[in-house]
């Protein structure tokens, strides 16, 4: 399970909060051998304090590939 949390402002200098959102969703890791791995995740937005809806997307998704020298 993973749980990120995004702030969004607006102005010039981003001295406007504007909102911000959790996202919770499951997560995926697997290892192959002792040198790559991949993890993978998926979130789904949950509404948090005064947020407009369009400001933060619905779903987010992460991919990674990785190798250990």
């Amino acid at each position: 399970m993973e749980a990120r949390n995004r702030r969004h402002y607006d102005g010039l200098g981003l001295n406007s909060f504007a909102g911000q959102a959790l996202y919770i969703g499951p997560t995926f890791y697997a290892a192959f051998g002792e040198r790559y791995f991949v993890s993978a995740a998926w979130s789904i937005h949950r509404k948090l304090g005064h947020a407009r809806s369009h400001q933060f997307e619905r779903h987010q998704a992460k991919l990674r590939l990785g190798v250990s020298i």
